[in-house]
């Protein structure tokens, strides 16, 4: 009983480092797109095709639902308040 215990918390464990790391992903591509520092250039192009494909699931699941497109910083939004909500309801 204690193994199978163990492996949720884990589990657990695993998917909220998971959503720490799409934030802070999220968070350097709002930084680079306001003030564009040259050092975060190459980050923000390693994750950007993550960040992409976050941005069209959550805009054609917006779409589908509210009938109208939304711009790149509100579906930034959305995803940072989604993620922040799963976050605090897993403490």
């Amino acid at each position: 009983m204690g193994l199978i215990n163990n492996f949720l918390v884990f589990v657990v464990h695993l998917l909220l480092l998971i959503i720490d790391i799409l934030l802070v992903m999220i968070a350097a591509k709002v930084i680079y797109d306001r003030f564009e520092p040259s050092w975060l250039k190459q980050a923000v192009k390693a994750v950007e095709p993550i960040i992409d494909y976050m941005l069209n699931y959550v805009k054609n699941i917006s779409a589908r639902i509210t009938g109208e497109t939304f711009s790149e910083r509100t579906l930034m939004l959305l995803i940072i308040i989604c993620l922040s909500l799963v976050r605090l309801l897993t403490l």
